[in-house]
């Protein structure tokens, strides 16, 4: 299924993940100078959209699974070219797929396949900081990964996950803020009580001086968090740049 270059993130259709046979048009690269447009684009697999498929639904399509024994409400199925695809619910509705691959390949090499190259990706670590996933916040695709040979053994296919957003984010404020703060904005889109998305935006916008943009993100992060001494100082240092001792003052005193 075609991927369309949305104008609203918040609009885009689920696009289909691409498997033999089939093509997904790669959405337009932006460069660093433009305010970039995140090009939002769930991936499904074989008509199955994590988060919005019905148990019911799937099994008209692909038949009955079997049951995983290690593994509480999932179940697999057979799917050529692939070892298995696992299936975990929430409920009644899918939760995440798994597609287990026949053979490892460079992660590269399987993004290129699946017409995912050109997105930023964010590396994801266990508590070692060993790498063992790519992911595709934008797809809402992760690309599991031997930390032994770094090749990927299969994918995952998960709802958007906000935090996916935030941690591609943090790795970025150096180098490009403004694909920093276009991922921190959309996550706060799709989950505005998040509390570190609201820090790391506030952090940007006071370091470039935009101090209206970081008293609204103050003030909405102190509504989040109360009691967050980071943010109360924080906010009490952009009420000082837009000429509110007082209320600066106040802030620090509660």
């Amino acid at each position: 299924a075609d991927a369309s270059d949305a104008a609203a993130a918040s609009e885009a259709a689920p696009a289909e993940l691409p498997v033999a046979g089939s093509t997904l048009d790669a959405p337009v690269a932006v460069t660093p100078d433009e305010m970039p447009t995140l090009s939002i684009d769930p991936a499904s697999f074989h008509g199955a959209h994590p988060g919005r498929t019905t148990r019911a639904e799937l099994e008209k399509v692909w038949g009955p699974g079997e049951p995983v024994p290690t593994a509480e409400a999932t179940a697999s199925w057979r799917i050529e070219p692939f070892e298995r695809v696992e299936v975990s619910f929430d409920g009644d509705t899918i939760a995440t797929i798994s597609i287990k691959l026949a053979e490892s390949m460079e992660v590269a090499d399987l993004a290129r396949q699946l017409e995912i190259a050109d997105l930023r990706t964010v590396t994801i670590r266990d508590e070692d900081g060993t790498g063992i996933g790519e992911a595709y916040p934008e797809r809402g695709v992760i690309l599991s990964v031997d930390p032994d040979t770094q090749q990927a053994n299969a994918i995952l296919i998960e709802p958007l996950d906000t935090d996916a957003f935030v941690l591609r984010a943090e790795g970025e404020l150096d180098s490009c803020s403004a694909y920093a703060v276009a991922d921190l904005q959309y996550a706060i889109e799709i989950d505005p009580a998040h509390v570190r998305a609201h820090r790391l935006l506030l952090t940007v916008s006071s370091d470039q001086g935009q101090w209206q943009r970081a008293l609204e993100i103050a003030e909405n992060a102190r509504r989040l968090d109360p009691d967050d001494p980071w943010v109360c100082f924080k906010l009490a240092g952009v009420l000082l740049e837009v000429d509110r001792p007082a209320d600066a003052r106040a802030t620090l005193e509660s």
